[in-house]
């Protein structure tokens, strides 16, 4: 009988130290998990650990994918993603297209690291709209310049697949969403430089580095329409992109 009763004890005793080690693990686990980032249009992103650029907009393709849009000339195929306010949260995303001619890249997140939002910092994107047209007000989002709008002067002379406006951008605001009215219009693909100006061989090329000032080179964006149009007939990631 004693033997059986200590036979029970150490049976309890060693049931109640893999329980206590069972439950430090799951502990352990739920403690190293790692939260996820928040990303939106506008948000800051770092790509192949070498360039800094902005976020377009981010959201779900056609096969339910978490993806986002930023300027192609910031990222090649194959690049990885981490946020800029987390960069310390490892890669969160890799570049899985970037299209030279129309200057957009696709970037496909992990949705077990990143939490996609619709209102980011304060920029809400509420639809996809139309090329702006002259005089109307385009506001931009990027990580270096922040939210500012100027008016549109219309499209590039060169490719009425742009548009041009004065709203204030640098370097980093690659890839940041243009707006109006809420709706996403365009990508941003950097500033407009004007070269030999009426044959006079003037340029006009001075960056903008206080929002504050309008003197500067306008900024030139993409227009969303022609984008979404292009990479819903190539059937890749991110064909079918739809905002969060």
């Amino acid at each position: 009988m004693v033997g059986d009763f200590l036979k029970k004890r150490l049976l309890a005793v060693v049931s109640g130290l893999i329980a206590v080690i069972c439950m430090s693990g799951l502990a352990a686990g739920s403690a190293s998990a790692a939260p996820r980032v928040a990303l939106g249009g506008g948000a800051g992103i770092i790509i192949n650990n070498s360039s800094v650029c902005t976020l377009t907009a981010i959201g779900h393709d056609s096969a339910g994918r978490l993806v986002g849009l930023t300027a192609a000339h910031c990222a090649e195929t194959g690049d990885a993603v981490r946020a800029e306010k987390a960069a310390g949260s490892g890669v969160i995303g890799q570049v899985t297209s970037s299209n030279k001619y129309w200057d957009y890249a696709v970037i496909r997140f992990d949705p077990a690291k990143v939490e996609a939002q619709r209102n980011y910092r304060g920029l809400t994107l509420g639809g996809f709209g139309p090329q702006p047209a002259f005089g109307q007000n385009a506001c931009k989002a990027g990580r270096t310049t922040g939210t500012n709008c100027g008016v549109v002067w219309g499209t590039d002379p060169e490719s009425p697949t742009f548009t041009l406006n004065q709203s204030c951008s640098n370097h980093g605001d690659s890839g940041a969403p243009v707006v109006v009215d809420n709706k996403l219009v365009g990508l941003l693909n950097g500033g407009r430089i004007f070269k030999n100006i009426g044959g006079t061989g003037l340029n006009f090329d001075i960056e903008c580095n206080d929002p504050g000032n309008p003197v500067h080179v306008p900024t030139l964006s993409t227009g969303i329409g022609y984008i979404l149009k292009d990479l819903n007939g190539l059937n890749i990631v991110g064909s079918g992109f739809r905002l969060i």
